[in-house]
């Protein structure tokens, strides 16, 4: 009793791509261009290149290069990412919704990441509303908890401890 590695011996789904694409499954959704490989796209809209898992009413919608290993679940989420935007992660209805570019993001909650994260890389963002975001456009290496009214943590710096004063608001209940 052992588990195998699962071969696909081609596509599944529909597609412009689809036909001519090779080892993915799509559901109502299309893959970038006939060379993609390896993606799964499920909704609407959705869009996905080599290596990305795209899940949600258009979900991915402006990808547009292949070989990102992105993974966006959720309707809209990094709806307005295309190039490079490599090894992005969007949990949430437009989570990393000001996305355009960059690598390395990860934004976990609805409307994370909705105004200033747009072409920075190395950045984690988590919470809910559209106040948490990057602190500028095109920020990098930052990191942003919060919710509803902004941000209740925040760092920013370039492989050292934080270069900016460390956010903490509210209050810790432990």
């Amino acid at each position: 009793f052992g588990l195998r590695r699962y071969e696909p011996a081609g596509n599944a789904g529909a597609g412009a791509h689809v036909g001519t694409a090779s080892n993915n499954i799509v559901l109502a959704g299309d893959v970038v261009s006939n060379t993609t490989s390896t993606a799964v796209v499920i909704g609407i809209g959705a869009k996905a290149g080599t290596s990305d898992t795209v899940v949600g009413y258009q979900a991915g919608h402006a990808l547009n290069n292949d070989g990102r290993n992105t993974t966006a679940v959720g309707n809209f989420a990094l709806p307005q990412a295309t190039n490079p935007t490599q090894k992005m992660t969007a949990l949430g209805s437009l989570a990393g919704n000001a996305v355009t570019t960059g690598s390395s993001g990860t934004f976990v909650g609805y409307d994370t990441g909705a105004t200033n994260c747009t072409t920075g890389s190395n950045i984690l963002v988590l919470g809910t509303s559209g106040t948490t975001d990057c602190s500028v456009a095109g920020a990098s290496n930052e990191i942003h908890i919060g919710a509803g009214a902004g941000d209740i943590f925040s760092a920013t710096g370039t492989n050292t401890a934080s270069t900016s004063a460390s956010t903490i608001a509210g209050s810790l209940n432990v």
